[in-house]
Order: structure tokens, then C-alpha cells, then sequence
């Protein structure tokens, strides 16, 4: 979940967009990521292309925009399980 901090705060309210959140629009990125981790989080599979190749690249993993998304996971998850 660590991962959600990395998002800007348009890209964590287009994730809690599913949410029933009042004053969502108002909400700081802190709490929007609070709110993400209350509803259980939020599966790499929501995040966009962008967003994970955003995400890998802070991580300082060896994506690229030129790879799907399975791999994009792939290389995401294989790094958050060791």
C-alpha cells in the first residue's frame, strides 16, 4: 500500500472514484490514500499504464512505457514479495 503515496491526487481520486466518500473533491492526498487502505486497498490492476510505469520508476525498477500491463504487475510484484 506504501504505493499509494507515489500517486498524485488526481490519480488517487480516479481510484476512489468506486468509493462512497463524502467531500471526496475536497480531500487531501493523505486522505484520500486513508480511505483507499480503509476500503481494502486498491489492486496494481486499477492503476493504469502511466501509473505503473510512474510507479515503477520511482521504485527504480527497469519498466518501460512500452510494456503491458501484466508485466508492469509482474515486474511490481516480483520486487514487493522479496
Amino acid at each position: 500500500m506504501a504505493f499509494l503515496r507515489s500517486l498524485t491526487r488526481a490519480q488517487l481520486g480516479r481510484l476512489a472514484e468506486g468509493l462512497e466518500l463524502a467531500g471526496r473533491s475536497d480531500m487531501t492526498s493523505e486522505q484520500l490514500v486513508g480511505a483507499l487502505r480503509e476500503a481494502g486497498g486498491v489492486p496494481l490492476d486499477d492503476l493504469t499504464n502511466a501509473e505503473l510505469v510512474q510507479l515503477g520508476r520511482r521504485r527504480g525498477e527497469p519498466v518501460t512505457a512500452r510494456m503491458n500491463k501484466s508485466d508492469l504487475v509482474a515486474a511490481l510484484t516480483s520486487t514487493t514479495a522479496s
